[in-house]
């Protein structure tokens, strides 16, 4: 597997209310009253060989599977950005290699229940950040996925109700944290604040209870948190000893502690030529953090949890 991809931004915000002396000048893509300005390219490659194996250990009952994924990964940034008092420039390159791997043991208990375990890895590349702040480095590292999961894939009732699910346990090391702050840089920045750590068990159904009536759905249960100490600052900051941006306990952002859904679908014909259909949907997201923490200009708040209905009727 071979992957490249260039990029280049302009990002120019320009206000009639930049004086001349603000103004942007060092950029020739500038335009006029422009008062701050990304103009960069970035290069990113991906170079992957991976191959996965599974064998019959009990012939239709029991089946093992391993997995190993090589990869190695290039990021490349190169331009400037700022304000016309301070322009960065830009011209870094990161790299990195990875080793990933998968194994799973599948049991069929009979035609109709299959259970499983699987323990696999995954990652996200490293880069480079678009401007470096006060205290984000200006490249970030890979992060990587530790997943330990038990699940389970049933059928019944001579197949109209199917009712699959997972516990799971994750291990994210060096998570990559997108933090937005003006104290920090007038750009989002990507930065390694440590580890974290996610416990949950996930599930779906669908049931035909009718040849025309389905319902569906499925929930997810989460608890998910900071395994040490965040510093966005990274390995400098925690090697410096002082105090973290976000305790060790914190719960990760956008995360949840519950989710569920349910649908209801009716199908059914008016004539030979003429179907209908209707459905009811019900969306249940829970509250969640807008971020580890807060800063004067976007404070840390606990975002309320949501419900929403969706009602469709249509005819073919």
């Amino acid at each position: 597997f071979y992957n490249e991809q260039k990029t280049d931004f302009l990002v120019d915000f320009f206000t009639p209310a930049t004086v001349p002396g603000a103004a942007v000048t060092f950029s020739p893509n500038a335009s006029p009253q422009t008062y701050f300005i990304g103009d960069q390219d970035r290069l990113e490659r991906d170079t992957a060989i991976f191959a996965e194996v599974t064998y019959d250990l009990i012939p239709s009952k029991l089946e093992a599977t391993v997995g190993y994924r090589y990869n190695e990964t290039e990021s490349e940034l190169n331009g400037v950005a700022g304000y016309q008092s301070g322009p960065v420039f830009i011209d870094t390159s990161t790299s990195s290699n990875q080793s990933l791997y998968k194994a799973n043991l599948s049991w069929h208990v009979n035609e109709d229940v299959l259970t499983y375990v699987t323990f696999s890895q995954g990652f996200r590349p490293g880069g480079v950040n678009r401007i470096q702040g006060a205290t984000v480095p200006l490249v970030y590292e890979p992060d990587f996925i530790d997943n330990y999961e038990l699940g389970w894939k049933t059928t019944s009732l001579n197949g109209r109700l199917r009712f699959n699910g997972a516990a799971f346990y994750v291990k994210n090391r060096d998570f990559q944290f997108g933090r937005f702050n003006f104290a920090e840089a007038p750009l989002l920045l990507v930065t390694n604040v440590g580890d974290t750590r996610s416990i949950g068990i996930e599930t779906d159904f669908q049931f035909d209870a009718t040849e025309n009536l389905t319902f569906s759905g499925g929930f997810l249960i989460l608890d998910s948190e900071l395994d040490e100490d965040a510093f966005f600052g990274g390995d400098p900051a925690r090697a410096a000893g002082g105090p973290p941006d976000a305790p060790e306990g914190t719960e990760v952002p956008f995360a949840p502690n519950f989710n569920a859904t349910l649908s209801a679908r009716y199908d059914g014909s008016i004539n030979p030529e003429m179907d209908y259909f209707w459905q009811a949907d019900i969306t249940h997201n829970g509250s969640s953090f807008n971020g580890l923490t807060g800063s004067a200009v976007f404070p840390l708040q606990e975002q309320d949890s949501y419900t929403l209905v969706n009602l469709s009727a249509g005819i073919t």
